[in-house]
């Protein structure tokens, strides 16, 4: 099956996603990498970065579905990517982190285990 450039403007993005590049061709059909909403968490601290930006993507195919990763080797499962931001300005540094969902959880249960930690030891 053919999808032609007319047929691609009625794939919708998928629930959530706020942002998206154009269409890109591929061999047997069509893609577009899609974009979740930034959120940023300032850091509170007085040194290094200002905040913590994440944000999830992935690989939309002209068909409408995500690619999950293995449906083509060229593609990256969707994932979820942790940059850190230099300034109040939002520039970001060079450093980021990039995770599957699966990852992304087991860092926020981590982070809450290192808070949980944080607080006692002020409680003392």
């Amino acid at each position: 099956m053919t999808t032609t450039t007319t047929d691609l403007v009625n794939v919708p993005l998928p629930a959530g996603a706020v942002s998206t590049e154009e269409w890109q061709p591929n061999i047997t059909s069509r893609y577009r990498c899609i974009e979740g909403e930034t959120r940023e968490i300032v850091a509170g601290t007085r040194w290094g970065a200002h905040a913590v930006a994440v944000y999830a993507h992935a690989i939309q195919l002209d068909d409408g579905s995500i690619d999950n990763g293995p449906t083509d080797p060229a593609f990256a499962p969707p994932s979820i990517s942790i940059l850190t931001i230099d300034d109040e300005q939002g520039r970001p540094t060079d450093v980021g982190v990039t995770l599957t969902s699966e990852a992304a959880r087991r860092l926020a249960d981590v982070l809450v285990t290192a808070a949980d930690e944080i607080d006692r030891w002020v409680e003392l």
